[in-house]
Formats: structure tokens, C-alpha cells, sequence
């Protein structure tokens, strides 16, 4: 509402606004309270300029509130509240979670909610006013805790639950219901991609994809989406590069949608809505990698197909064309205009070459497979806009391509042809690439080095790194996936953060430390 709240390193917490004076509100920060571990606050702007706010600071023997408390919000009756006073709606409390209709706060992962239950505000029946904390029904491993002005919602391992006000935007399921019980909120993501300005997942088949609606999102209308929604496509693996989409069904049927031609049988332009790939000749696929504006599959039988706008991986191939050489391939990656598979613990790269992005030792294109020089361990392959990297079986990475902003990690800034050793470690054991790589350290953690605009990288600058730094804000992410100048990164309970450029496709506003994404992401 009006007010703010900012919590020093020293446990000092100043207020502006009403929180500094319930009554009349003030004007310049003024110090409420010292030793606090954490402070939240919960209000609204109501009509004709009324607005109501509650704040809660914790400390290490419990929480204190105080506040607008007309509904009881603050946990006792009376007027306006007007320093922190020891919360005595519950007892024992991890969290708390505070708005001035109701706050609600988390007792060994129940949930209790106390202040007005009008529109089951409360989690229940109950239409009154309540100083002490009414047990919500069906939550026992509640995480956190968030509350809006009708509505509540905690996480917990399974999803998300919400409760309060029968409107189905509130509860984001689009199932309405009295309001009266708790509604599990999940969608969680077994496999997920970030493209340059949208992202997507697969959750129970379904294909869902959120961000800028230009063309890449698939959902046809152009508009953008804050939270993940159906593109009408079941798939088990999804893939992107740019503003490029394309998912693969279980039975190996393949659907493309933004930029380049999606492959069909109509050979459309730049699809705004998934459309099936003509596979007349290509048959079932097992993987796609997808490229700017192409796209590359494998068939049942590991031969590599190519299609879309993209000269440099195939010739005429507004549809699949297979790719030459007679090669077959146990798995694809692709970067901005070229593609490498790898055949056993080989790598062989086509496409565009000038910056020596196929690691051949030379510097020119080619359309059949050519193979990645010195490299015969590899187990896992990663390509960004115009280089590619090899995890190899002794935990070292090397790299090959356009060395700008040090995008190989080995010190320097020049093309190199044949690939060259990552600096900083010698026990990787995963890795993903874009301008750029992330790559895990057995030791070190995630480590990353490249092109940072946006600081993907989460190293709190975006400053570039011509070697390996300690990146991803430090978290131990059991995954991570990076765009253009964002990053996402999967935790252990399946959360998870994003972080990087926002606002902007040219990264003039940093997000400095990850956002924890929204409940459709439990």
C-alpha cells in the first residue's frame, strides 16, 4: 500500500510511510525496531485513497506485528497498532505472512490464519473476526507463505495450495470453488528451456510456455504471458534457441513454431502457433535440436534431418532433408546456425564455420558432418551462438569457435578452430552453453565464464569472464538453462529461480539476485 520497510545489515528496521505512524503516516524513514532477522508487510490501497498495511519483523524469540488492524489482521483487537507487539495469534511460528484483511503464519507446517474470515479469507467457514489463528484444513507441510488481498497460497513439496476468495484468477487453476477448502496449484516441470525472451516446460505431457508473445510462445494471439499456459502440444522434450520453438511427441511426431518455417507441408514462415512437421519421409523422430531458424532431428534410426530457414545446416529444406555423409548419431545440439552430434564418444559439427564453430581446425562451412579435432571421450555436448564444448570423460571441458568475450573460457578472446581446454577446473560434470557456459565443478559448484550482458551469469555484475567464475548466486541448482541474457535454474525440490536481463530484450534492468518463480513453478 503506502508503506515500505527496509531492514539493515545490523537488524535495524526503518519505515516511511503509514507503517512509520498508523495514524497520520510519516514522511522520512524512521527506526521501528532493532535485532530483526526479517521484516514483511502486506497491505492495500482502497478507495477514495484509504489503505491499510500491517508489518512484521522476526526476531530471534518470535515475531512481532503492528499495523492497520481494523479486521484484527495485527492479532489483537483494537485500534491501529502503532509499534511491533509480540504476535499472540499463534504460538511458535517459522513464518509469517501479513496483509491488512488477514495475515496467516506457518506452526510446524500448519497453516493458521487469524483477522477477517469474510469470503473465506480464513480458510474456512468462519465469516467473523478472529484474534487467534484458525487452522486451515488439509495444509500439514506448508513451506512458505504468501497472502493477497482475498486470497492465500502456501508452497509445499507437492504444489502450491490456495484458499480465500472463489475467483478462479486468484487461484490460477480456472477451477472455481466456494473458497471454504484449500486447491492444489501445480504444474511442475519435468524438463524445461529458456529462450531469448520466453521459456518452457512439459508438465503431465503438456507444453506450456510463458514471456514475450511475439512469435515464440505459440500461443498465436501476441501477447505476453507472466505465467505459464497450454500451447495445445503433448510432448516429452521441448527445445529452443532465440525465438525458435519446437517440441517432440512421445510417438516422435514434431511441432515448430516462431522463427524460420516451421516444416510443414504449407511451408509456413515464422508459425505464431505450433505446426506439425511434415515427416512424410523423415519418419518418427527420437531428438530435435533446435537452431535460430532451423531445426535438426534424428529418426529411429539415428540419421540427421535438418529443415526450417537455415541454409548453413541443410540445402533447400523448407522441409526435412536429410543430412549427407551417411553418418549416424546417438544424440544433437545445436547453436545459432550450426549443429553437432555425437557418435559414441566422437563429435562430428555441420553448418556455418567462419568463426570455427564446426572444430575441425578449419574455418568454413560445411554441410556434411565434418569431425571435432582431438576429442574421441566426450559425454556430453553443448553449443552457443557460434562454438560448441565438449565435457570430456576426465572432467575437463574444452571449447572451440568465436572467442569473443571470452566465450571459450580459456583466458583469451580469439577464434580458435581446433578446440582449446577450459581454465579453473578439471572436474566438471555437467554443462550448458550460449554466449557463454555454466558448468558444474564437483568442487567448486557451477562455475561460468563468457558474454554476461544481463549478468546471466549471477555473479552480481555484468562484467564478461574470459575464464571460469563462481556464478548462479552460488545456489547448488540440480540444473540450469540460459537464454540470451537470462538464466533459469532448477532446485532439489523442483523450484525453481530465474535471473538476468528484464524488462528489456537489450538488458538495461539487471535482476541482481534470482526471483523465485510463481506458484506455477512449485
Amino acid at each position: 500500500a503506502d508503506s515500505t520497510c527496509a531492514r539493515r545489515y545490523n537488524g535495524d528496521v526503518f519505515c516511511w510511510g503509514e507503517l512509520a505512524d498508523p495514524v497520520d503516516g510519516v514522511d522520512l524513514p524512521t527506526r521501528i525496531a532493532s535485532d530483526a532477522q526479517e521484516v514483511r508487510l502486506g497491505g492495500r490501497v482502497g478507495f477514495f485513497g484509504s489503505s491499510a498495511t500491517v508489518g512484521c519483523i522476526e526476531r530471534t524469540d518470535g515475531w512481532e506485528c503492528w499495523g492497520a488492524n481494523a479486521t484484527a489482521a495485527v492479532g489483537v483487537s483494537g485500534d491501529p497498532v502503532g509499534a511491533p507487539t509480540p504476535l499472540e495469534a499463534v504460538a511458535g511460528e517459522s513464518e509469517v505472512a501479513p496483509h491488512a484483511h488477514r495475515s496467516c503464519a506457518i506452526l510446524g507446517g500448519e497453516v493458521y490464519c487469524w483477522g477477517t474470515g469474510n469470503r473465506a479469507g480464513l480458510g474456512t467457514a468462519f465469516g467473523g473476526r478472529q484474534t487467534i489463528g484458525v487452522a486451515v484444513p488439509e495444509i500439514d507441510d506448508a513451506t512458505s507463505l504468501t497472502c493477497g488481498v482475498q486470497h492465500c497460497c502456501a508452497e509445499r513439496p507437492g504444489g502450491p495450495t490456495c484458499f480465500g476468495f472463489p475467483r478462479s484468477q486468484a487461484h490460477g487453476d480456472d477451477r472455481p470453488r466456494d473458497g471454504t477448502q484449500p486447491g492444489i496449484v501445480a504444474a511442475t516441470f519435468g524438463t524445461y528451456i529458456v529462450g531469448a525472451r520466453h521459456g518452457c516446460g512439459i508438465t503431465g505431457g503438456d507444453v506450456r510456455c510463458w514471456g514475450d508473445g511475439s512469435v515464440a510462445l505459440g500461443v498465436g494471439d501476441g501477447s505476453d504471458r507472466f505465467e505459464p499456459v497450454s500451447i495445445g502440444v503433448t510432448a516429452e522434450q521441448v527445445d529452443s534457441y532465440s525465438a525458435r520453438t519446437c517440441a517432440r511427441e512421445a510417438g516422435g511426431a514434431v511441432w515448430c513454431w516462431g522463427n524460420g518455417r516451421a516444416g510443414d507441408i504449407d511451408e509456413t514462415n515464422g508459425p505464431d502457433e505450433p505446426r506439425r512437421v511434415d515427416d512424410s519421409l523423415m519418419g518418427s523422430v527420437t531428438e530435435i535440436a533446435v537452431a535460430e531458424i532451423g531445426t535438426c532431428a534424428l529418426d529411429a534410426g539415428g540419421n540427421a534431418w535438418c529443415w526450417g530457414s537455415d541454409a548453413g545446416l541443410c540445402s533447400d529444406c523448407a522441409r526435412p532433408v536429410m543430412v549427407g555423409g551417411g553418418l549416424q548419431f546417438d544424440s544433437l545440439d545445436a547453436g545459432e546456425h550450426h549443429v553437432c552430434g555425437m557418435r559414441g564418444s566422437e563429435v562430428w559439427c555441420w553448418g556455418r564455420g567462419s568463426s570455427g564453430q564446426l572444430g575441425d581446425g578449419n574455418a568454413i562451412a560445411s554441410l556434411v558432418p565434418v569431425q571435432v579435432a582431438g576429442i574421441t571421450d566426450a559425454t556430453l555436448i553443448s553449443l552457443g551462438r557460434e562454438m560448441g564444448c565438449a565435457l570430456r570423460s576426465t572432467g575437463e571441458v574444452q571449447c572451440w569457435g568465436a572467442g569473443r568475450a571470452g566465450i571459450l573460457g580459456n583466458g583469451d578472446t580469439a577464434n580458435q578452430a581446433s578446440p582449446v581446454v577450459v581454465m579453473g577446473a578439471s572436474d566438471f560434470e555437467d554443462l550448458v552453453c550460449h554466449d557463454g557456459c555454466f558448468a558444474r565443478s564437483a568442487t567448486r559448484g557451477w562455475l561460468a565464464w563468457g558474454d554476461n550482458e544481463g549478468d546471466w551469469m549471477g555473479v552480481g555484475s555484468t562484467e564478461d569472464s574470459n575464464v571460469p567464475v563462481p556464478a548462479a548466486h552460488g545456489i547448488a541448482f540440480q540444473t540450469i538453462d540460459q537464454g540470451e541474457t537470462t538464466a533459469c535454474g532448477q532446485e532439489a525440490d523442483g523450484s525453481m529461480r530465474c535471473w538476468g536481463a528484464i524488462g528489456s530484450a537489450t538488458g538495461d534492468e539487471v535482476l541482481a539476485y534470482p526471483l523465485r518463480s510463481s506458484p506455477l513453478f512449485p
